[in-house]
């Protein structure tokens, strides 16, 4: 189906950030008609671009909004549709106190360095890599436990394991070039699928969260004694932001703003109130003890 959407980029400024803010909003609502809302957006900023005169004599000019577009796919409870979750009620009180809007956009992992170099979106999460094309948040904003999900009594000896299998893990992640083993991928858009084609053995192992795994077996609805989970590697999420005078503004706005809400008991009150346990909380102050 041919795309006649106007490129943003040949708008000016502030009609961009409209865009872009408008795209995220429209993908967090569920009652907007989103195709009609959007195209009728499209004329209204069509017709101010190309009107030889100002239609509005004497008023200033838009400003452009202030949002941060945090792009990142659905993770669990972590990060979910309607701009909440664990990690978006965080991010928003990092940003709101200093005046930003801080908008949820869904985009696969695998396309989210572009959508941040490209402009789409201002930050993303990564785990401890050593990438030199983006600029790294200071500070943890959570703990990833990567675990292999097996069927009790499946031989798992190690990543050794994996070779060969088909192994399933949530749409948008790259853990084929992450890992060190060769095996066939099997990506799914629900982890409670993932565990279900577990269950009926056509597929091998599962990877994610340890945490995630969990809460996905509860959706699924399936005994836990079914399953082993098996804890690879324990790494640090931060904030990444591409190298851009906005994207420094927003890496220090985060560094600030963590210690502040650790320091002042804010963020251990909202992971409190999201159900995480004394013991999670202790560990992601650990990793950002200084």
């Amino acid at each position: 189906m041919q795309n006649n959407e106007l490129p943003i980029e040949d708008f000016p400024l502030a009609q961009q950030a409209f865009f872009v803010a408008l795209r995220a909003k429209m993908a967090n609502s569920r009652t907007v008609n989103k195709k009609a809302l959007f195209h009728t957006s499209l004329l209204i900023f069509t017709a101010l671009a190309i009107s030889p005169r100002p239609l509005f004599a004497g008023y200033p000019e838009w400003p452009v909004p202030k949002i941060c577009v945090f792009g990142m796919p659905y993770i669990g409870s972590a990060i979910q549709k309607g701009n909440s979750g664990l990690l978006t009620d965080i991010l928003i009180r990092v940003y709101e106190p200093e005046g930003y809007e801080l908008i949820h956009q869904e985009v696969p992992y695998t396309r989210a360095i572009k959508a941040l170099q490209s402009g789409v979106i201002n930050c993303t999460l990564d785990i401890e890599t050593q990438r030199t094309d983006v600029l790294h948040g200071r500070h943890a904003l959570a703990m990833y436990t990567m675990a292999v999900m097996s069927l009790r009594g499946t031989t798992y000896t190690g990543l050794d394991s994996l070779a060969g299998k088909k192994v399933a893990y949530l749409h948008g992640y790259d853990f084929k070039s992450l890992l060190p083993v060769r095996f066939t991928p099997r990506q799914t858009y629900d982890l409670s699928s993932a565990i279900e084609m577990l269950d009926r053995k056509t597929i091998d192992f599962v990877i994610d969260d340890r945490t995630l795994l969990k809460e996905a077996m509860d959706e699924a609805q399936l005994p836990s004694t079914k399953f082993t989970i098996t804890p690879l590697a324990s790494m640090k999420a931060h904030l990444i932001f591409p190298p851009t005078p906005q994207g420094r503004l927003f890496r220090n706005i985060y560094d600030r703003r963590i210690p502040e809400m650790i320091n002042s008991g804010e963020l251990q009150k909202i992971m409190r109130e999201h159900q995480i346990s004394d013991a999670s909380i202790k560990k992601l102050l650990k990793a950002n003890a200084r």
